[in-house]
């Protein structure tokens, strides 16, 4: 096969590989690896390994890779007697940690309390953002708006050292929305400078690892109430938006239309939200106003941008004219809004609700395929998916084995084989200690000469798993 290659392209020999490249074109289809996406940043030895399975060269890209990776390359090409193999790797290590042994307590599982603790004690928290590069006009979206930056992050942080930092952010994003609420509530003056600054971290931490959050969310409890539900929409909204290379700003932004798009169900009487039977149409009516009175009651304070108020006021909108409260179709619906309305749905089919059974996140996937085109805008249900995987971090799933499993991140290589923490012995009991089994290396996982897969998606509390009290414990 010959693969042209754009003149920024260098052609390099795979024993060059490291973490810090941007591979931008191989010397064959890349419908013919495992690979997801067409170009990616290296950032772990395992995708160096399955390039070298695959390939005898590739080709980078400088713009988008780490400068002192691409002048260790270029230094191993000036020096014809030199093992660019042996070149040691120029960037800091962001490869996972391996999985604890079976039988071993897991430390990152461990830690909540304490992260928990540092945000009480006022502990500095981490902002710090990792790099990032414009995305040139040529590489963007038709999806997204000209008028939306776009920009490709470089980096990853590995899940072990971002779970901490994720859970203070959670933590501050919890407070600051239950103060609005309640402020809301008494009919005070609304103040959104503090819900910023936690929309602002819930973001810098999706920049950082979109997987620790995820997990976070799924894990911390099962509540669907106003607050629970406003954090785990920013969260799978901004994962979304990070996907589809929103810039920091925008993810801001994002994070924010999460947090706020269901504030105006606090002037909704809570038997109408909780109740388990049908409403009636004057009932059903008086639910909907909930969108209206929390975009009037938001837009009184006068600080939030009009990009927010329409996307929150948008999020029950439908593409084919059937959402509330204005019947409005495709293109009269923002990209933001339509984000939202798949954002909020998810969330919603895969927590506890009065009046519908709580779904398995795969289930809720196919129930967005299946409305894709009417309720839902089709191409950004399919990036949605890519965004947060066919079973999201934090599903509990059922592995090949009979044994219970939540997943705890994706490999970026292979995303059906995320790396997951196994909760119960084939007999479905639990497991005193949790361990660790990557399903892409699972060298300790092979049984009977077969890999380990996962059989399929389970619904919260299936065997009467308790997740938020694992995570605690």
């Amino acid at each position: 096969m010959t693969t042209s290659l754009k003149s920024t392209e260098l052609q390099i020999p795979i024993q060059s590989l490291r973490r810090g490249l941007f591979v931008a074109a191989l010397d064959r289809a890349w419908s013919d690896t495992p690979f997801a996406f067409q170009g990616f940043l290296i950032e772990a030895e395992q995708e160096i390994e399955e390039l070298r399975k695959l390939c005898s060269w590739v080709a980078i890209d400088p713009a988008y890779s780490d400068p002192t990776a691409v002048r260790a390359v270029m230094q191993a090409k000036a020096e014809p007697n030199s093992s660019a193999a042996a070149l040691p790797s120029p960037v800091a290590s962001v490869a996972r940690a391996s999985p604890a042994p079976r039988g071993q307590p897991v430390a990152w599982l461990r830690r909540a309390a304490d992260a928990r603790k540092a945000v009480k004690d006022g502990k500095p928290r981490r902002i710090a953002c990792p790099p990032f590069v414009a995305l040139p006009d040529s590489e963007r979206s038709t999806l997204v708006p000209p008028d939306v930056p776009l920009v490709r992050y470089r980096h990853e942080t590995p899940f072990e050292t971002e779970i901490d930092a994720a859970d203070n952010a959670a933590a501050l994003a919890d407070d600051t929305l239950k103060t609005l609420l309640d402020d809301m509530a008494r009919g005070g003056e609304l103040n959104l400078v503090d819900l910023r600054s936690g929309a602002q971290d819930l973001a810098l931490s999706i920049v950082r690892n979109p997987d620790a959050l995820q997990w976070l969310v799924r894990m911390r409890d099962a509540d669907a109430d106003i607050c629970a539900h406003g954090v785990k929409v920013a969260v799978y909204l901004l994962t979304f938006a990070r996907h589809l290379g929103f810039a920091p700003s925008e993810l801001v932004q994002t994070a924010t239309i999460g947090l706020l798009l269901d504030v105006g169900k606090i002037y909704v009487e809570d038997e109408l939200l909780h109740r388990a039977g049908p409403l009636t149409p004057d009932e059903r009516g008086r639910v909907q106003q909930h969108v209206s009175v929390g975009v009037e009651a938001l837009k009184a304070t006068g600080t939030l941008p009009a990009s927010i108020l329409e996307a929150i006021a948008e999020h029950h909108e439908r593409v084919d004219g059937t959402g509330y409260p204005r019947q409005l179709s495709f293109e009269a619906i923002s990209i933001h809004g339509r984000m939202a309305a798949i954002a909020d749905s998810f969330a919603a089919m895969t927590s506890p609700r009065a009046y519908a059974a709580t779904m398995a996140p795969f289930e809720a996937m196919k129930v967005m395929y299946a409305e894709a085109g009417s309720k839902f805008h089709a191409p950004l249900v399919e990036q949605f998916v890519q965004a947060v995987g066919i079973f999201p971090t934090g599903a509990l799933v059922e592995l090949s084995t009979g044994e219970v499993a939540v997943v705890v991140c994706h490999n970026r290589v292979r995303r059906l084989e995320p790396r997951v923490l196994v909760v119960t012995d084939p007999a479905k009991r639990q497991l005193d200690v949790p361990y660790e089994l990557d399903l892409m290396t699972q060298p300790q996982g092979v049984v009977g000469g077969r890999p380990i897969r996962i059989d399929r998606g389970l619904t919260d509390g299936t065997y009467g798993l308790n997740l938020a009290a694992l995570y605690a414990g």
